[in-house]
């Protein structure tokens, strides 16, 4: 459960907080590896949590970017984080650091990530401002509405299982 005050879990009823987080609008939250939760605090940075504490914090500067990550997924094949950025970009984050980022120069939609997600077939889903954008293999793919899309802006998206993506 996350507010912009506490993050903590439900447990037998009740609300435990988690020590050691600062006050904060949590923007997003995924597990890698189990027992192990990311907390993505936009003014502060991302924390690594275990077995209810703190064990790790990494302020947005340490991963190269000045602007907080928006959306965390976790990356289902190599056990890792793909983070996505408030003013654009995404990046792969394992082992401690950024082993990986894709930027509107490399083909990704353009501003704000809003959403992150994979699909059936490995591919990772990126939702942005200006369009949704896949990434498979290294091959980057961007649809926006001068090739097919209804609109620009993209919330979310998700396969179903007939393999359509489905986009709000």
């Amino acid at each position: 459960v996350a507010t912009n005050r506490q993050f903590g879990y439900l447990t037998d009823g009740r609300f435990v907080p988690v020590r050691g987080l600062p006050d904060g609008w949590v923007d997003s939250v995924a597990e890698v590896p189990r027992g192990h939760l990311w907390v993505a605090i936009r003014e502060h940075g991302l924390f690594q949590l275990a077995q209810g504490s703190v064990i790790q914090e990494i302020p947005w500067a340490d991963l190269g970017h000045k602007d907080p990550v928006r959306v965390l997924v976790t990356d289902p094949s190599q056990h890792g984080l793909w983070f996505g950025f408030s003013q654009g970009g995404v990046a792969y984050f394992a082992d401690g650091r950024i082993q990986n980022t894709y930027s509107v120069a490399d083909g990704v939609g353009a501003g704000k990530v809003n959403g992150l997600g994979f699909g059936m077939r490995g591919a990772l889903w990126v939702a942005t401002e200006s369009g949704l954008t896949r990434i498979k293999d290294g091959r980057i793919t961007t649809f926006a509405s001068n090739n097919g899309l209804p609109c620009n802006t993209v919330h979310w998206s998700m396969d179903d299982d007939e393999h359509a993506v489905w986009i709000q």
